[in-house]
């Protein structure tokens, strides 16, 4: 991630999270990052 997501995008991502996750074959997600972190 390259920006923290609040509120409902932030359940809404870490919901997802948690289904892929519970996928017994699931390994990893892997990107390049296209821009710098930001922690605001």
């Amino acid at each position: 991630l390259t920006r923290i997501p609040r509120g409902e995008q932030a359940g809404r991502l870490w919901d997802a999270t948690v289904t892929l996750a519970s996928y017994p074959h699931f390994f990893e997600i892997k990107r390049s990052r296209s821009e710098p972190p930001e922690f605001h």
